[in-house]
This record gives structure tokens, C-alpha cells and sequence, in this order.
């Protein structure tokens, strides 16, 4: 566990590198809802389940239309307090569970979440 407010979190100088690496490295940082804590996960570990699975809320995709959104949760057997990922609406087997990462709309943010904002905004 470490600050989610660390260097090791923000350790790429975003000066020198696109918001894509930026989010690259930082995809798997979970946030634990408790004093400022994260999980900081580095990508090959964050993206392989064999290797890490106490939580998988890390596994969920972004959507503007989410059918789940992230709420606190105090009894986790391992991590305690955490964030858990609760169903808005009923989601078939099979089914991509999504939640609205909370983003920012500015270029700053990666390519991907500016291409999903605008069609998502020319579509309303």
C-alpha cells in the first residue's frame, strides 16, 4: 500500500512522456477509499488474474453509460476498507461489467477517453 498521492504513482514526468504511457503505467493503481491508500499494481501484474486476484474492480471498462458504479466497502478479509464495483442495473452472463471512470473531459486525458468522450457526446 502507498500514498495514492506518491511518486511511485506519478513518476512519469509527464513532460517527457505522452498521457498514454502516463495511464499505461497507472492503469492498475486501485484506489482503497481509505486515507489517500492504493494498491499500486504494475501493468504486467494488474493485467494477468493468475497472478493477481484478491479484487478485480481494476477489470472493469469505462462507459459513459456504466451498468455498475464503484461504492465503499469495510470487509474485505485482506485489504479491509476498499472500493467494490455494485450493479446499477441487471447484467446478463457474459456481459462486459462497466463503470464511468470519472475523467476529466481535457487533452490530458489518453486517447481513448477523448475518442469515447466525443462520440459519446455526438451520439446524445
Amino acid at each position: 500500500l502507498i500514498s495514492c498521492n506518491s511518486p511511485t504513482i506519478n513518476y512519469i514526468d509527464k513532460r517527457k512522456t505522452s498521457a498514454e504511457e502516463f495511464f499505461y503505467r497507472n492503469m492498475y493503481t486501485i484506489a482503497l477509499g481509505l486515507d489517500n491508500l492504493c494498491i499500486d499494481l504494475p501493468p504486467e501484474l494488474g493485467s494477468d488474474v493468475n497472478r493477481y486476484n484478491a479484487t478485480l474492480g481494476h477489470k472493469a471498462n469505462h462507459s459513459f453509460q456504466p451498468n455498475a458504479e464503484i461504492h465503499p466497502f469495510l470487509i474485505h478479509p485482506i485489504l479491509g476498507k476498499t472500493n467494490i464495483l455494485l450493479a446499477v442495473k441487471d447484467i446478463s452472463a457474459g456481459s462486459e461489467v462497466t463503470v464511468d471512470y470519472g475523467y476529466d473531459a481535457n487533452p490530458q486525458q489518453p486517447d481513448w477517453y477523448i475518442q469515447q468522450w466525443d462520440k459519446f457526446m455526438e451520439e446524445k
